[in-house]
């Protein structure tokens, strides 16, 4: 108290502005700064704006991976709901199948499904090349080979606006050879305050060296949902963090005199796991025939060596006869239902074994399993995860706008930066096209 009196007899209103904003910022950011963690930018320093951008509106792509399409009631996440409440929200955002963390952000990022960006699931074999793409193996996930498609990042860097990723899938990778003008190697340590900051301090930099287009990927709930569970403590503390911070990075974007928009989705949703309905698969396939690829929901299987049409006939129909009594469903790449978009991939396994809703495949009976995962088919309301947007370009909705696949966000951004691309997509500008303020 006497503090405050003290500041009342020594400094203007303008001045107390400035102090407070100060120590708010101080409060906020504990004082720590990206430099800490020493976790450098991959920066391309000769790119800039061409000058036909400078003038274009900005657009911050947030992602809270494993946000269910209803945490944001159950667990009260009321800055989360004020983004919708002067914006626009989805009453949910539908995954691609598999709805896995990898398959879906690509899907985003490049309006395409699977079989058209060939990302089929987090962990991925390309036959002919002998090769395995997994989440942990960073000279795959880092490496062009495995990325097709046209990330919005791509798009805007071939088209001379600037573009900054802390973090995304594939943004660490050259994409035709091109990456974001800024971006960072994955650090799941790094705390949420710190890549807040760095998305601040890009938005600040001189026009000609700004980003337009910037992804922010945050990890914690998913973590948290696999390891306790959606309904746990540890999930609720995990959303009351990430509504703070949405909150905080709000505010700190309203300070930028920039016209920003601000778009948040999730890759999927989360489901427990019950340790009575796993599909044992030694018990199913044989590892000297078939090599099996995935886990949880969805496992590919394919054949050893370039031969053996009648070992995968004789394979299918024998599991064709056990499917119903374990709980799964059998397909030949050509069979694969239409509407999960994975029949045209050239990764897709010899057969694709898919669980049913919420059986879960392992290697063998007894193996870990997580308290909770996802992968399931996304018409499944568990699987589905959130959409909400706001900004000087997008157009306000009383009400919450109907559900839609994630991959209609691709043209809606491209709208909003006044890009195109002569590549073709999947997304269609008519279900989020009407949300767009007329210029």
């Amino acid at each position: 108290m006497g503090c405050e009196v003290e500041l009342r007899d020594k400094t203007n209103a303008k001045e107390r502005f400035v102090l407070v904003s100060f120590l708010i910022c101080l409060w906020i950011f504990g004082c720590q700064t990206t430099q800490d963690f020493k976790q450098e930018d991959q920066t391309s320093p000769v790119r800039m704006n061409l000058s036909e951008h400078l003038a274009k509106p900005y657009v911050v792509l947030v992602s809270i991976d494993g946000f269910r399409s209803d945490y944001i009631e159950r667990y009260q996440a009321d800055q989360i709901l004020k983004i919708g409440e002067r914006g626009i929200r989805a009453q949910s955002l539908v995954s691609v199948f598999p709805s896995l963390t990898f398959p879906n952000h690509y899907s985003i990022i490049t309006g395409r499904y699977p079989e058209n960006h060939q990302l089929v699931s987090n962990t991925i074999l390309d036959k002919k090349e002998s090769r395995t793409y997994k989440i942990g193996d960073s000279s795959e996930v880092t490496s062009g080979h495995w990325y097709e498609g046209e990330p919005i990042w791509v798009v805007a860097e071939r088209a001379g606006m600037l573009s900054a990723s802390f973090y995304w899938v594939g943004s660490e990778a050259p994409i035709h050879g091109v990456r974001p003008t800024y971006f960072k190697s994955y650090d799941e340590s790094v705390p949420h305050r710190a890549r807040m900051e760095q998305i601040v301090r890009w938005l600040e930099l001189p026009a000609e060296h700004r980003p337009h287009f910037l992804t922010l990927y945050f990890s914690s709930i998913d973590s948290a949902g696999h390891r306790f569970g959606p309904e746990s403590e540890e999930v609720r503390h995990r959303v009351a963090e990430i509504n703070r911070d949405l909150g905080i990075l709000v505010e700190l974007l309203s300070q930028i005199q920039l016209p920003i928009n601000l778009i948040v989705v999730s890759d999927h949703g989360m489901v427990g796991v019950d340790p009575h309905k796993v599909i044992a698969l030694n018990q199913l396939v044989d590892d000297s025939q078939m090599i099996s690829v995935g886990s949880g929901a969805v496992v590919h299987l394919f054949l050893k060596g370039e031969k053996g049409g009648a070992t995968l006939d004789q394979t299918y129909r024998r599991l064709r006869k056990i499917e119903k009594r374990h709980h799964f469903q059998t397909y030949v790449r050509s069979k694969i239902p239409d509407r999960f978009h994975l029949k045209k991939a050239k990764r897709v396994g010899d057969l694709v074994l898919i669980a049913d809703p919420f059986y879960y495949f392992v290697d063998h009976l007894g193996a870990q399993l997580p308290k909770a995962s996802h992968g399931w088919d996304p018409e499944r309301p568990e699987m589905q995860g959130i959409f909400l947007a706001e900004g000087p370009q997008i157009q306000p909705s009383s009400k919450m706008i109907s559900s839609f696949e994630n991959i209609h966000i691709y043209p809606f951004i491209l709208k909003m930066l006044g890009l195109s691309t002569p590549t073709p997509y999947d997304g269609q500008i008519e279900v989020l096209g009407r949300y767009l303020v007329p210029k």
